[in-house]
Formats: structure tokens, C-alpha cells, sequence
């Protein structure tokens, strides 16, 4: 039995190596510059604060603008456009939050989490030959409800627990190096995908999946048929959460080192989740209005974690060397950016290959994912039909030779 070491491509290793290299020294180079133009707008800010002509033109204008609004409108005007409801939480300040624009981009690469998107495609392409529209619906909103469920319980769980502990700087290099660990693996997967460690989808869980999507197709009550998608839902939510923690786990370590107390964590977690399943939501709508199944292939998956490994490696280094960068519009989207640049480049440069002959195929299609079972069936009932035939041609053969 050969050894995990042994199993390991070094050469996709070597290549992810590279990749996190030049992310370090990109996200490094941001760093010094935001911090270069931080440091010219206090300079900048100095001799007006200085003189009190300035100050005092400032506080007359002021002064001017809210008399000419009405006392209080100009505060509750910001005030409304500064809240966000969160049903029975009731409302949180978001305004005063560093971390809206970074919480929504972060969410929306993990939205396109090849693992959580797998599952997905899996399960409307078991429900979607039922062909109604309303038991796709209520299948595929009641399946992301439950794993966005899941999954915000598990980011909560990260946030108490970094409160608990204190987010000191030894935590916080460990959780930097643990999500270098986890963007490495993705990034490695992009090159040698499956080959050695990896945070995908056991393939022992996958025939389990297949299972629990061709009960949900069954001509069941529709109550049967949503009890089973919920536990359907849990099981995967669970068995996806290697291969889906990478980035829940830097974004809450940004929020922890930002200090966000626990209702401005709820709004900034109601934002990452709303954003997530944003793109989940897509993708099921699109399927409702077509009645077609969306094909997530393997060279489609390897882009995907590629990108996600070069945002969440991206992320990791902004957090040792300066977590602040990430609480301006500007930082965020100037460090993901970066990280999109850099993995538009690696794809372009290394194309993703095409799936290996000698490993097992997966089922990537509709046809294929329904049932294997019965594809196994056909192909034993062709087997046995063909064998009389075969029996016949070579009697007549025989009696051919012996003319």
C-alpha cells in the first residue's frame, strides 16, 4: 500500500508554491501602497485641520446645510439607509461596519464553491425530471435553506469562539496559516486535481448523495419528499464543510480583528449569507425557467478552486501583515482583485488538463447521475442477449469449416 506522501505531485506542489509566492508578494505591494497613500492624506489633512479659518468656514457650512434640511432629517435619513432588518434580531447599524464591501465580495466567491454547487447540480438533476416547476422549487429553496442554515451556525460558532479565546496575534497567524493551508490544497487541486491531499467530496459519500437525490425524484407527498431533502441537506452540509470552510474562516477571522461586537456581527453575517446564496438561488432559478440541468464538469470545478484558493490565500496574508487594509472599499477590492488577476493569469498560462484516463469517472450528466443503477442493468441485459447470437454465429462457422 502506497503511502499519502507518496501519492503526493510534487510538481503541482511545487506550482501552488509558486502561486502563493507571487500572491504574497502582490498582496504585500497593496499593502505598501495603501499604506503610502494613508500616510499622504494625513499629511495632506494636517494644515487644514491647523488653521482655524478653515474650521470655522467648515462649522459655518455645516451648520448652514442641516438648518437648511430640518432639524433631525438629515440624522434619520441616515439612519434608515444605515440599517438592515434581520426579522425577529430586529435591526443593526451597518454604516459604521469596515467590513460590508469585504463580507459581500469574500461571500460572492464562496457562493461558487465547486463542492456546494457539485451537490446542487446533482439534485436538480434528479428533481428537474418530474418536470414541475413548483416541486423544483420547493426542493431546491428548502435544500439551500438548510445548508445556508448550517452553514451560518458553523461561521457563529468560528466568531463565538474567537470571542471566547481573545483574536490576540498568536490566534490570529494560526488561523492565517491554517486558511494558507487550506488555499494551498485548492490551489494544488487546480494542477493535480484529487492527487494527494484534497478538500473535495469523499468519493465514498458521492453513491450516498446519489441515493438521497433519487428519493427526493420519487412520486412521494410533497411533506415526504421536503422531510427528506432537510436530512438529505444535513448530511451534505456536514460532509462539504472541509472543502467549504476556507473562506468562512479568514473572513471571520477579519471580523474578529476588527473588533465587531455581536450585532454587528449578525448584519455582517446576514450580508455574507444573503450574498451566498445569492448565487445558489441563481443558478436554481435558471433551472426552473429552462427545466434543464446545469453541468458542473471537473475542468469547471479546478477554475473554481483555483479562484477560491487565490481569494482565501489572499485574504490569509492581508491578515498578518495588515488586517485594516480590508475595512475600505478600495482595500477589498483591490486585494480580491489582485487575487482574481493572479488566477486569471495561472489559468491562462496553465490551462486546466482534462480528466485523467485511468481514474473513475464520475457521473457528470443528468442521464449519467440518475441512474447508474439501471445503466448497470441494460449493459448485463445486452450482454445476455448477445450471447445466444454469439453461440449461433459460431455454430454456423463450425458447420461452414466442416463443408
Amino acid at each position: 500500500m502506497r503511502s499519502t506522501v507518496g501519492l503526493m505531485p510534487w510538481r503541482a506542489v511545487a506550482r501552488a508554491g509558486t502561486v502563493l509566492a507571487l500572491l504574497a508578494l502582490v498582496v504585500t505591494l497593496l499593502t505598501a501602497l495603501a499604506s503610502t497613500a494613508g500616510g499622504g492624506e494625513a499629511r495632506a489633512d494636517g494644515p487644514r485641520e491647523a488653521s482655524p479659518q478653515g474650521a470655522e468656514q467648515a462649522g459655518t457650512t455645516t451648520l448652514e446645510v442641516a438648518e437648511a434640511e430640518g432639524p433631525g432629517e438629515a440624522a434619520e435619513a441616515g439612519e434608515r439607509s444605515a440599517r438592515v432588518g434581520l426579522g425577529p434580531f430586529g435591526e443593526v447599524e451597518l454604516a459604521g461596519q469596515p467590513l460590508v464591501a469585504a463580507t459581500a465580495l469574500i461571500a460572492f466567491v464562496d457562493g461558487f464553491n465547486p463542492c456546494s454547487l457539485w451537490v446542487l447540480t446533482v439534485l436538480l438533476a434528479m428533481i428537474l425530471h418530474t418536470r414541475s416547476r413548483a416541486r423544483v422549487a420547493a426542493v431546491g429553496l428548502t435544500f439551500l435553506l438548510v445548508t445556508a442554515t448550517i452553514y451560518g451556525v458553523f461561521i457563529a460558532g468560528l466568531f463565538a469562539a474567537f470571542a471566547v479565546a481573545g483574536f490576540a496575534d498568536p490566534i490570529r497567524f494560526a488561523v492565517a496559516a491554517l486558511a494558507l493551508a487550506f488555499a494551498a490544497v485548492n490551489i494544488k487541486d487546480y494542477f493535480a486535481f484529487k492527487q494527494g491531499v484534497s478538500l473535495s467530496i469523499p468519493d465514498r459519500f458521492k453513491p450516498r448523495i446519489y441515493r438521497g437525490g433519487r428519493s427526493v425524484r420519487e412520486d412521494k407527498p410533497l411533506p415526504v419528499v421536503l422531510a427528506i431533502t432537510v436530512a438529505l441537506a444535513a448530511g451534505v452540509a456536514i460532509i462539504e464543510l472541509p472543502c467549504t470552510a476556507g473562506l468562512p474562516l479568514v473572513w471571520t477571522g477579519l471580523v474578529s480583528e476588527a473588533g465587531v461586537d455581536g450585532a454587528g456581527f449578525l448584519g455582517l453575517l446576514a450580508v455574507y449569507l444573503l450574498v451566498y446564496l445569492g448565487v445558489e438561488v441563481a443558478l436554481l432559478v435558471a433551472a426552473l425557467v429552462t427545466l434543464a440541468s446545469v453541468r458542473l464538469d471537473e475542468g469547471r470545478g479546478r477554475v473554481l478552486k483555483l479562484i477560491g484558493g487565490a481569494v482565501m490565500a489572499a485574504i490569509a496574508i492581508v491578515l498578518v501583515v495588515d488586517p485594516s487594509i480590508m475595512e475600505s472599499f478600495a482595500g477589498s477590492f483591490g486585494v480580491i482583485g489582485a487575487a482574481l488577476g493572479v488566477a486569471a493569469i495561472i489559468a491562462l498560462v496553465f490551462p486546466p488538463e482534462g480528466r485523467a484516463r485511468t481514474r473513475p469517472q464520475e457521473p457528470e450528466d443528468a442521464a449519467e447521475a440518475q441512474e447508474p443503477e439501471d445503466a448497470a442493468e441494460a449493459s448485463e441485459e445486452r450482454d445476455t442477449s448477445a450471447a445466444p447470437e454469439d453461440a449461433d454465429a459460431r455454430g454456423h462457422h463450425a458447420r461452414d469449416r466442416r463443408r
